[in-house]
Formats: C-alpha cells, sequence, structure tokens
C-alpha cells in the first residue's frame, strides 16, 4: 500500500468509519474488514483500540443489540445466537453474559410457540402429522432446544 503512513492512518480510519455508518460491526469483523483492505497490522489495531476508546466499538453493546434485532426479525434460540455471536468474534464471557441477560426461564419457550403460531397458517392444507414435521425442523432450526421444541408442539398440535 502506498503512500505515508498517516496518509495509509487517514485512510483506514474512513473507511472504518464507513462501515459503522452502515451498521454496527464487532471489534473483531471490524479489524477483518481493514485487514482485507491490506491496511497493516499495527494500523489496524491503532484504529481498534482508538474506537473501542470512543466507544464506537463495543462488544458488549454491539452482541445486545445484534440479539435484539435479531429477535425482531428472526427469532431464534439461545444456541443459535451463541453460534452466531461466536462467528462475529465475541468473547465467550461476553456472549455468556448477554445470553444470560436475555434469556430468562420462559424466553425460548415465548420465541419458539410466537414463531410456531406465525408459521402454522402457511400449513393449513397439511395434515397433522406434516404440520408436525414441518415445525419441528422450523424450530429445530432455528436453535431451540428439542424440550422447548416438543413442548412447543405439543401445546399448539394437541
Amino acid at each position: 500500500m502506498s503512500g505515508t503512513h498517516e496518509e495509509r492512518l487517514a485512510k483506514a480510519k474512513n473507511y472504518a468509519y464507513r462501515l459503522l455508518a452502515y451498521r454496527a460491526r464487532s471489534s473483531q469483523e471490524l479489524a477483518e474488514r481493514l485487514k482485507r483492505k491490506r491496511f497493516p497490522k499495527k494500523i489496524v489495531e491503532s484504529i481498534i483500540n482508538d474506537l473501542e476508546e470512543l466507544n464506537y466499538l463495543n462488544d458488549k453493546e454491539f452482541s445486545r443489540t445484534f440479539v435484539e434485532i435479531r429477535f425482531s426479525s428472526n427469532p431464534c434460540g439461545r444456541k443459535l445466537i451463541e453460534q452466531e455471536l461466536k462467528k462475529k468474534g465475541i468473547n465467550e464471557e461476553i456472549i455468556r453474559d448477554t445470553c444470560e441477560a436475555v434469556f430468562n426461564d420462559n424466553k425460548e419457550y415465548e420465541l419458539a410457540s410466537n414463531l410456531a403460531l406465525r408459521r402454522l397458517p402457511r400449513y393449513k392444507d397439511l395434515d397433522e402429522k406434516a404440520k408436525w414435521h414441518r415445525l419441528y425442523g422450523l424450530l429445530g432450526r432455528r436453535g431451540f432446544p428439542l424440550e422447548v421444541v416438543q413442548e412447543v408442539l405439543s401445546e399448539i398440535l394437541g
């Protein structure tokens, strides 16, 4: 990459700000995007540290917001949330804290039940066994625990 260190740093900062203006990102996501643009490791680390100090990058806040958005747009269970946050580079402790704060006793049941009830009308022409299989697959793919899936389906489908 050509230019002085200051020019490269300014270019990398501008790129980082553009990425963050588009959507919130985890520290690791942003670092990976900067590395993909072939910015030197020292510049990437410097920008990540600066943005964390300015609170433009905050993995705790990112994971809390990510979960809220995920629940409103595409509800899923704790297992899937944990996998997605891990993929985004959030550390285990933050993932655990976020999930403990969000998933109270009935949260997964409530999410699974609402999702199943929302999808049920799509299957009105199917027999009970087919409905059960479709909903079981949907809830399972969304990361809901087996016990919750069975409880929801027995309540909804009798």
